[in-house]
């Protein structure tokens, strides 16, 4: 949720580690550079950033922000995300980098790419998610 005072926009940011650990058809989420984090996200709950590509753009290209994104790092769902990038006659998609976004407000952008959440058990009982 966001809300506008004057000219700040506040955003609401759930607490951490209060989603469930599994959920149906997880995509990508990746930071500015596809060469840094990434991992499995809920397309359902607003947790990254769009990233669009012009239509045939191969996933090496540069991808851009959304031209009318309400405040720099704004989060929306994936179904969000591709909406905004066929409004700008661009196309959701896996990115090389985005262009023109400072490394101090990379935070995660949707890509187009399935993903699968597994968890691994060890002998001593301990868990932890694999993508």
């Amino acid at each position: 949720r966001v809300v506008q005072v004057g000219d700040i926009f506040y955003e609401y940011v759930r607490p951490a580690c209060v989603d469930q650990f599994f959920y149906s058809n997880p995509m990508r989420v990746t930071y500015i550079n596809r060469y840094w984090h990434s991992l499995c996200a809920n397309p359902k709950l607003p947790v990254a950033s769009e990233a669009c590509l012009f239509t045939g753009n191969k996933p090496t290209k540069k991808a851009l922000r959304y031209s009318k994104y309400v405040f720099d790092q704004e989060r929306v769902t994936y179904a969000t995300a591709q909406a905004r990038c066929e409004e700008d006659g661009l196309k959701q998609s896996w990115f090389h980098f985005i262009e023109g976004i400072e490394n101090h407000k990379k935070g995660f952008h949707w890509t187009d790419v399935e993903c699968k959440v597994n968890v691994k058990v060890n002998p001593n009982g301990l868990v932890s998610l694999v993508y």
